[in-house]
């Protein structure tokens, strides 16, 4: 019999995301001697799944789960899901409020219960994967992540205090999410522990020139992260708009996919950005993007800690981004990069105004480049937070 920790995390899905590539750095670091680990992925999908370590047992969802959360659902369940999340939205207004719902009310009665016993299981995004945690799974210890600002989640928190109130721990990624954690839940035991990000096999996989940037003599702008409201890619459309307009010599790629991508293609071309605005969809290996991008731009709304600004950071890269409440918790402007506001021609004078900048972007590459932002030995908090 196996001395080892029996563990399972849960995810929704292994698509490209902060939290699914800082789940896969994490794995790559964990010591398989210790632990036997099994992922659950509630739709059964995930394009990163390829780069999984392959010590990572990955078990299927029953059918009923998979048909609840895969794209590829069948017809009866897809119209059952169509109809209640229609409806209460149409009543709530609150699209997160309502996926809070759909579990109490429709997936809880009839996914069912997940029969193999662990000694630890963590719900590694909140939401669903935290709901799946409490009430389908057995494990001596129950541990549950939330990656972003709660309070930009537009959640019930009354209704996540009783699954808060279930787990062992909660954990979040920065300080300040901490903070609006302990605030909001004080009677939940929270704790920070951040993302593993593993230096050296970030610059071992950056190699290689990417062929979109082939020949490419105008600056190269890379943004990367899910097509989705908290991105603000809506906003970077109209900062693009507002670069060409002016004539500015540039080319933007966006790496990521996502529910945004229709509306976004259609004011991209409303826009007529087609010729410096680029779309690239999602890479398994985003790092030589980052490594040959001039800058590498975020224009998020809101972030629990970015994993593409730690990237950036180990690959001495410039980095623009949006002045969101958690940034500075994680960014220092003017040394680690510039962080700008949400006013359009602003933040386009401070990626043109860094790039014309010969000795602002020689300081800043000098600074990333005498810190270390690989923090690989912090698998030793894991370790202890994982200990029965």
């Amino acid at each position: 019999m196996s001395n080892k920790t029996k563990m399972l995390f849960i995810m929704n899905s292994l698509n490209f995301g902060g939290a699914e590539k800082a789940l896969v750095n994490l794995f790559d670091t964990m010591n398989y001697d210790v632990y036997e680990i099994d992922l659950l992925l509630l739709s059964d999908e995930g394009k990163l799944l390829s780069i999984v370590n392959n010590k990572v047992n990955i078990i299927h969802p029953d059918l009923i789960t998979r048909n609840l959360y895969g794209e590829h659902c069948n017809f009866i369940f897809k119209f059952l899901k169509i109809i209640f999340t229609g409806s209460q939205y149409l009543i709530t207004r609150n699209r997160s409020y309502v996926n809070q719902l759909r579990w109490k009310k429709f997936y809880k009665k009839i996914i069912p219960q997940l029969q193999t016993k662990y000694d630890v299981a963590v719900s590694f995004l909140h939401g669903d994967p935290l709901y799946y945690l409490v009430d389908k799974v057995f494990a001596k210890k129950k541990i549950a992540w939330v990656h972003n600002d709660y309070r930009m989640t537009q959640c019930n928190s009354i209704f996540d205090l009783k699954y808060f109130e279930q787990v062992n721990q909660v954990v979040t990624i920065s300080n300040i999410c901490l903070d609006i954690l302990k605030e909001i839940f004080p009677s939940v035991p929270s704790m920070f522990l951040p993302n593993i990000v593993n230096s050296t096999s970030i610059n071992s996989y950056a190699e290689g020139q990417p062929n979109e940037y082939d020949a490419v003599k105008s600056k190269k702008l890379l943004t990367i992260g899910r097509l989705n409201p908290q991105k603000g890619y809506d906003f970077l459309l109209e900062i693009a708009a507002y670069l060409k307009e002016i004539k500015y010599d540039f080319k933007w790629y966006i790496i990521g996919e996502g529910e945004l991508k229709k509306q976004l293609l259609a004011e991209w071309r409303e826009k007529k950005l087609e010729d410096c605005v680029y779309f690239i969809g999602t890479r398994e290996n985003p790092y030589p993007y980052i490594k040959h991008a001039d800058v590498v731009v975020q224009t998020s709304r809101y972030e629990g800690k970015s994993i593409v600004l730690d990237e950036a950071k180990i690959l001495n890269k410039l980095i623009v981004c949006t002045n969101y409440d958690t940034v500075k918790d994680q960014l220092i402007d003017r040394k680690e990069g510039i962080i700008s506001s949400f006013e359009v021609k602003e933040f386009a004078e401070s990626i043109i105004g860094l790039l014309a900048d010969d000795n602002k972007m020689n300081e800043i590459v000098n600074y990333l480049s005498s810190h270390e932002y690989g923090n690989e030995h912090m698998i030793k908090l894991y370790d202890q937070l994982f200990q029965v």
